[in-house]
């Protein structure tokens, strides 16, 4: 598909592909100097709707994302148009398409001084009073209005124009002389140039003379085709309109003429390819964000936005760029995917190219560039600045076990001295280059080893490991990735071109990347947040009655919070069109949870014998932390071997400064043969990266240690001070219920906590020690940076690395936050999961070419079925789905469970085989073989959802189980 480079050229490029796009496909490329003269024709162009398809509740911008909402249109008011499809609009069904565009966009056309806008329509102006094709409007104010529409009097097929904003003389009702409404097809235009308006109509500048837009701004924000957004939607015009584009530049006449003749989506396709887009894997403009996202111009490999924000995008080299900040601790990172063409380093060959604009002296060994790997916090390709701070030279440190360190080496150019420097990595076949602004450097950088990087992420501004650290300071635009060597002419071509376009289709296939629960346990009757990365074009609906939630989500990534009565598996479904895709996750309600308490980790949800970074929010970057059955009315617990560190975020529960709060957790430890116990458990803000870190300066903790040949606890009290033994000890073999109270006070003074210890079997509750003040450096440290004002972490680490497995074993963690809780959350063996709560909502239909029908219950059942019960599904000889749930006991002689003369579906109850089978009734069965991996068991004692699809069209009918 035809994609342009964005920034140089003033605008995105196309990304999705649609049924009139598809001649475009098949790797077209095009890339233009900075100084090209007027007259390309994508030169300038901001937007681009073709109006050929529906992509969920949307129609696609190809070139930035500026896709416009649908409003009572669906895929079956998509018609034969100008070019391709084009939309059929309604006056009695009031269609619209429309979007409210944020203050970073383009858009609205009139926030330019110079624009075109182009359109086809196809609609009788003649009795149609004063409807509008395309406007520009406010949402919360009603007075300004940039509108084209038909006669007000409906009198002919003219165009007439309405301009209003307070301040300004109204220009309108004023009419074209020529009669574009007349039925038939015509190519319309509006051309602002400084100012000075001119209306087309079909390449012919009309006679009409509009007046000059006035001085000052249009207090417009949205864009509407098809009648005027305000606060609500009015004017709606009926007929067909097509092919709708805006520039941020005047066209020419002889422009208009080509787009009055050809469609611009074949304009946009016969540009000349550029051969420097080959094996461009990467790009980020870095001009914009999408809900908690930039976005990546070639396959979508968008980075997250870490501590960065709208007031983070400024003024940059090309375009705009991102301003980063060490203070802040900001940061746009990306996790890939292992059949991703990133990390970078996966290739033998691949080129790094950036524009930076970065003060090296003074910032100690902080990172512009880096890939890192979030389970490993060995493997390290980082390029920052000077590890001293002394000069603007590039620092490279690239780092992995089995391989010969390289850093601190630093170039002999000096890239980072305040301005705008233009920096390339290249790498041929493992030889590699550095280049500033062009030229080669003259550091000697050793070919890369035999072997694969390790490293998982790529991220710009800092390093991110388990977590971020090495935080840069500086403006930094237009990173771009090649899977391939750029040459020395190829590196001068993008620093004078831009970086461009890659060709190929860029709408990425309908996915889910996540979907989770904060936390896989909750008290019942407490609330779950969901969280979902999907799709950004994707119409979102998630089960048991939380419905459509597209409105939570900016570019597919949102959250709901949601009550929960039992334990319930959530699906999300994403839908696109006649397409579908879904994701669960389970969440378990607990009986028994007191009142006041958040369950944190219970470790019943997670996977045993196997570390635990990755699962349910913790990290696990250096040594081993596990899961393991214990074998107890504990049931699984948390366990270190060796030299170890491990934390799971808090979310929602994280301890905010000024709050108090308890910590309590279950502790036990066996005397090992091995080496001695020295396990820390506690509260930290700070970034998990090395065990190292965990040893002092970190938050409220305690430490289990038996050095002296007793099980002691200690802690450090205060900045500066040393672990020390709180002067009392506990025993071996025991578990223990351990509160640590804690009030969040600001760094200055410093957090107080104060620790509790009881013997789970009962006892009485000890005081460990009181009022301790927190270890917290408040001035940080160089590559960590000051340390934030909330403890967002909860930290398990064992510093000795003869500690085995099952030594010490922690469970049972709750957070108790608003004030101090001396109270037991729950017994070790007091917590109950809830039945799973059978979901009664209907998903979405995603099949066909037309809209489903409305499913209807037609029968349920809260208790057991003790008789025979019928439910009439009616004649099963036209296409249509049946979806029922159960629950069967491995009891009784075969049931049916739906079904009428011609076709049942039945459980064979014989011998306790749970197997589904189609029959008809005193027919012998047809049995079905369980899928790989599954069993024909599996369907008794628990809940079941089935679904029958009977398709007549295609002659097949497909069960579901």
């Amino acid at each position: 598909m035809y994609k342009k480079n964005r920034k140089r050229l003033g605008q995105n490029r196309l990304r999705r592909s649609s049924a009139a796009f598809m001649g475009l496909l098949g790797g077209l490329l095009f890339a233009a100097s900075g100084s090209q003269a007027l007259g390309q024709i994508d030169d300038g162009l901001i937007s681009y709707w073709p109006l050929d398809e529906v992509q969920g509740t949307k129609t696609p911008d190809l070139i930035s994302f500026y896709d416009m909402e649908l409003v009572n249109l669906t895929s079956d008011d998509l018609v034969d148009g100008k070019h391709g499809k084009a939309f059929s609009f309604s006056n009695e069904r009031q269609t619209l398409l429309q979007r409210v565009h944020e203050p970073s966009d383009n858009l609205p056309a009139n926030k330019h001084e110079s624009y075109t806008l182009s359109m086809w329509v196809n609609v009788t102006g003649e009795g149609q009073n004063d409807l509008r094709i395309f406007s520009e409007g406010n949402t919360s104010n009603s007075n300004p209005l940039f509108n084209m529409g038909t006669h007000n009097g409906g009198a002919d097929g003219s165009l007439d124009f309405y301009l209003r904003q307070s301040g300004w003389d109204t220009f309108g009702h004023a009419y074209s002389i020529q009669q574009p409404f007349d039925g038939s097809w015509h190519h319309i235009a509006l051309v602002q140039s400084d100012g000075a308006r001119t209306f087309y109509v079909d390449g012919v500048a009309d006679e009409l003379e509009i007046p000059d837009k006035p001085e000052g701004d249009w207090l417009v924000n949205n864009t509407s085709i098809g009648g005027i957004l305000r606060a609500a939607a009015s004017h709606w015009v009926t007929g067909l309109i097509d092919d709708v584009a805006i520039w941020n530049r005047a066209l020419t006449e002889s422009e208009l003429g080509e787009l009055s003749s050809s469609a611009l989506g074949d304009l946009l396709g016969g540009q000349e390819a550029d051969p420097v887009a080959e094996g461009l894997v990467a790009h980020w403009p870095l001009d914009v964000i999408q809900g908690t996202k930039t976005p990546d111009k070639v396959n979508g490999y968008d980075m997250e936005l870490t501590n960065l924000s709208e007031s983070d995008v400024v003024a940059g080299k090309v375009g705009n760029a991102f301003s980063f900040s060490n203070e802040r601790q900001t940061l746009l990172s990306r996790v890939h995917e292992a059949d991703e063409d990133l990390p970078a380093n996966k290739h033998e060959s691949y080129t790094l190219s950036m524009w930076v604009n970065v003060v090296g002296e003074g910032q100690n060994d902080l990172r512009i560039f880096s890939e890192g790997n979030t389970s490993n916090s060995n493997p390290l390709f980082n390029m920052g600045t000077h590890n001293g701070g002394a000069d603007g030279s590039l620092d490279f440190y690239l780092r992995q076990s089995g391989w010969d360190t390289f850093g601190h080496a630093y170039s002999e150019q000096q890239p980072f001295d305040g301005t705008w420097r233009h920096i390339a990595f290249v790498q041929t076949n493992g030889a590699r280059t550095l280049y500033v602004d062009g030229v080669a450097d003259a550091l000697e950088i050793p070919d890369k080893p035999e072997g694969d990087w390790l490293v998982n992420n790529s991220s710009i501004g800092g390093i991110l490991r388990a977590a971020a650290s090495h935080w840069a300071t500086g403006l930094i635009d237009e990173v771009a990735v090649w899977k391939r060597a750029l040459s020395e002419d190829e590196v001068n071509s993008v620093i004078t071109n831009g970086v461009p376009s890659a060709g190929g289709g860029n709408q990425r296939p309908l996915a889910i990347a996540s979907f989770s629960a904060e936390y896989a346990s909750v008290a019942k009757g407490g609330t779950v947040v969901l969280q979902w990365d999907a799709s950004p074009d994707a119409s979102l609906w998630v089960s048991h009655g939380v419905g459509d939630v597209t409105a939570n989500s900016e570019f597919g990534v949102g959250s709901v919070e949601v009550p929960l009565e039992g334990t319930s598996n959530f699906t999300l479904y994403a839908s696109r069109g006649s397409d579908t895709v879904s994701a669960s996750t389970m969440v378990t309600a607990y009986d028994g949870i007191a009142d006041g308490w958040t369950l944190i980790q219970d470790f019943e949800s997670m996977n045993t014998d196997a570390s635990v970074n990755g699962q349910e929010r913790w990290k696990n970057p250096e040594g081993t932390t596990a899961v393991i059955e214990t074998g107890t009315p504990s049931g699984n617990a948390l366990t270190l071997s060796g030299t170890a560190l491990s934390a799971v975020l808090l979310g929602s529960q994280t301890i905010l400064e000024g709050e108090k709060a308890t910590l309590f957790f279950r502790a036990y430890t066996a005397e090992g043969d091995g080496g001695s116990v020295q396990v820390n458990v506690g509260l930290s803000e700070k970034p998990i990266r090395f065990i190292g870190d965990f040893d002092a300066d970190v938050g409220p903790f305690v430490q289990f240690g038996d050095l002296e040949g007793f099980l002691d606890l200690l802690s450090i009290d205060g900045y500066g001070g040393t672990l020390d033994w709180t002067g009392k000890s506990v025993d071996y073999e025991t578990t223990y219920n351990v509160w640590l109270d804690v009030d969040n006070r600001n760094l200055d003074d410093g957090d107080k906590f104060t620790m509790y210890f009881q013997k789970a079997s009962g006892g009485d509750r000890e005081e460990g020690f009181k009022d301790y003040t927190s270890d917290r450096n408040p001035a940080g440290s160089v590559d960590l940076g000051l340390p934030g004002p909330d403890l967002d972490t909860i930290f398990v680490s064992s510093h000795n690395n003869g500690i085995q497995q099952g030594q010490f074993l922690i469970d049972d963690i709750y957070i108790s936050k608003g004030s101090f809780n001396d109270g037991i959350p729950a017994e070790i063996d007091g917590l109950n999961a809830t039945d799973e709560i059978t979901d009664d909502s209907t998903p979405p239909g995603g099949g066909g070419t037309g809209e489903p029908a409305a499913a209807a219950m037609v029968a349920s059942s809260d208790g057991a079925l003790s008789a025979p019960a019928v439910v009439d599904f009616g004649a099963l000889d036209g296409s249509a789905s049946f979806e029922f749930h159960f629950t069967a006991i491995k009891a009784g002689a075969s049931t049916a469970i739906a079904g009428n003369n011609a076709f049942a579906i039945k459980l064979d109850q014989w011998n306790e085989q749970g197997v589904f089978g189609t029959t008809e009734f005193g027919v012998a069965d047809n049995l079905f073989t369980a899928v790989e991996g599954g069993s024909v068991n599996s369907v008794f004692d628990a809940p079941v959802h089935v679904v029958i699809v009977s398709d007549t069209a295609a002659g097949e009918s497909h069960l579901y189980i």
